[in-house]
């Protein structure tokens, strides 16, 4: 290896952020919605209002089937939460 390259592409500034001091969480959210409905916009809405310890959303099921109003779907979403404290 030439460490004269690669010293050439290391960051020189350097950002360090201490641990969380509290886990994360994690809840699950299931909705029924119209078909149409677009998981990225209601991914929006629940990142928008999810408050200051929201960390993020992962949609991670849809469904349509026997439990559900024809026209509409169940979609599944992972809520991620922590506080820095």
């Amino acid at each position: 290896m030439d460490i004269e390259t690669l010293m050439k592409y290391t960051a020189k500034n350097f950002h360090f952020e201490s641990l969380p001091k509290y886990p994360a969480i994690a809840r699950d959210l299931a909705i029924v919605v119209d078909e149409t409905a677009a998981a990225a916009d209601i991914e929006a809405v629940i990142a928008k209002n999810g408050g200051k310890h929201f960390k993020g959303v992962t949609l991670f099921d849809v469904y349509t089937g026997e439990h559900v109003a024809e026209g509409k779907k169940s979609l599944a979403f992972n809520l991620q939460f922590q506080s820095k404290g």
